[in-house]
C-alpha cells in the first residue's frame, strides 16, 4: 500500500512538473491570449445576431428580463459585472434585419472557429504532435465545434442562470415537495457540469491529429471546467467586491470589454492546461506500461 502511495505520489509530481513545463514551452500564455481575442472579436457579430434574432422572437422584452434575473442567480444586482452586462449589452436588444443575422452568424462562426484553431494547435504541442491533417479539414471540425458549442454551451449556462426559476415554477405549480421538483434540485447542477464537460471533452477528443480515447481525454476536461466555474465566480466576486474602486460605469463599452477580454483569456488558459495534463497523464500511462512490459520481459529472461 505505502509503495503504491509512492509511486502514485512520485508520478503525480512528475506529471504537476510536465504540466508547467509544458504551459512554459509551448507559449500558453500567448496562446490563451490569442483565443481571448478571436472569442471577444466573436462576441460582436454574434450581438448583431442575437439582435437580429431576438426582434422575431415574441415577447423580446420579457425575454431581457428572464436573462438579467438569471444574471442575477450568479452575482448580486449590486455587482459591477451585472451593471455592466445591464448596460452594456442587453440595451441593444431591439432590431430586425435579415443582413444582421447573415453577416452576425458567419461573422461568430469565423471568429469562433479560429479560436478553436488556436486551440488546436495547443493541444498538439501538448502531445508532441505533428499536425497532419489540411486546413480546411481543420477549419470544418472547428466550425462543427463551434455550433455544437453555441448549442450546447447555452443549455449548461441555463440550468445554471436559470435553474433556480424554473425550479421555483415546478415547485408553485406541481409542489414543493414533488418528485419532479426534487430531481432538479438535485441533478440541476451535475446535469450542467455533465453537459460542460461534454463540450470540453468532444474538443479534447477531435483537437490532436492522432486519435484519442475518450476516458483518455476526461481528466482535462474535469479539471478545465471546474476551473472554469471557478475561475468565472472568482472573477464575479472580485468585481463585485471593487477592491481598487475602479469606476467601470465610467469607462462604458470599454470597460465590458476589458472585463470579457480577461474572462475569455482566464477561459482559455484553463482549457489549455486541460490539454497539457492530458497529455502529462498519457505520458505517465505510456510509461507505467513500458515499465511493466519491461518487468515482464526481464521476468522471462530470467525463467529461461
Amino acid at each position: 500500500m505505502q509503495d503504491r502511495l509512492r509511486r502514485f505520489g512520485a508520478g503525480f509530481v512528475r506529471g504537476t512538473k510536465g504540466v508547467a513545463g509544458g504551459l512554459y514551452r509551448h507559449d500558453c500564455l500567448g496562446l490563451a491570449a490569442q483565443i481571448a481575442y478571436s472569442s471577444l472579436f466573436s462576441l460582436f457579430p454574434f450581438l448583431l445576431f442575437l439582435r437580429a434574432v431576438t426582434a422575431y422572437i415574441p415577447a423580446t422584452a420579457q425575454l431581457g428580463d428572464w436573462i438579467l434575473r438569471g444574471l442575477r442567480e450568479l452575482v448580486s444586482e449590486d455587482s459591477k459585472l451585472y451593471e455592466i452586462v445591464r448596460d452594456s449589452v442587453f440595451e441593444e436588444i431591439s432590431t430586425t434585419s435579415v443582413t444582421l443575422l447573415s453577416i452576425g452568424a458567419l461573422l461568430t462562426l469565423w471568429s469562433a472557429s479560429s479560436a478553436i484553431m488556436v486551440g488546436i494547435k495547443a493541444v498538439n504541442g501538448a502531445y508532441g504532435l505533428r499536425e497532419t491533417r489540411s486546413w480546411h479539414r481543420r477549419r470544418l471540425m472547428a466550425a462543427g465545434l463551434s455550433i455544437a458549442g453555441v448549442i450546447l454551451l447555452p443549455l449548461g449556462i441555463l440550468l445554471l442562470t436559470f435553474g433556480s426559476w424554473i425550479g421555483e415554477r415546478i415547485g408553485s405549480h406541481m409542489g414543493y415537495g414533488s418528485i419532479l421538483y426534487g430531481l432538479w434540485v438535485g441533478l440541476r447542477w451535475p446535469v450542467a457540469f455533465v453537459v460542460l464537460v461534454g463540450v470540453v471533452g468532444a474538443f479534447f477528443y477531435l483537437a490532436p491529429s492522432k486519435r484519442q480515447r475518450w476516458y483518455a481525454v476526461l481528466p482535462g476536461a474535469l479539471f478545465s471546467v471546474a476551473a472554469i466555474i471557478g475561475t468565472s465566480v472568482g472573477l464575479s466576486w472580485f468585481l463585485s467586491q471593487n477592491l481598487f474602486q475602479v469606476r467601470w460605469l465610467t469607462y462604458g463599452v470599454l470597460s465590458a470589454a476589458i472585463v470579457l477580454l480577461f474572462w475569455a483569456f482566464l477561459i482559455g488558459l484553463m482549457v489549455l492546461v486541460g490539454g497539457e495534463i492530458n497529455a502529462a497523464v498519457q505520458r505517465e500511462v505510456e510509461a507505467g506500461r513500458e515499465a511493466a512490459r519491461a518487468l515482464i520481459e526481464s521476468a522471462a529472461v530470467d525463467d529461461e
